[in-house]
């Protein structure tokens, strides 16, 4: 188990802020996204793209994780 979470946390810790970044103040930076909401609250499209990242991921720990 060591090796994949050796992995995992500098590959987070790179991909996150880039996703953030990225993502943050849509309404101005994507003129397609210019919706009420995204002007409002700019940092909710980051946070709504980690929340689904990481449902995807329990999702699929839980019907495809066997146990031990």
């Amino acid at each position: 188990m060591l090796p994949i979470y050796a992995f995992c946390w500098p590959l987070g810790a790179i991909i996150g802020p880039i996703l953030g970044g990225t993502l943050s103040n849509p309404a101005e930076k994507f003129p397609l996204l210019d919706v009420p909401l995204l002007r409002q609250y700019p940092y909710a499209m980051p946070c709504l793209v980690s929340a689904a990242i990481s449902a995807f991921g329990t999702t699929l720990v839980y019907f495809l994780m066997e146990e031990v």
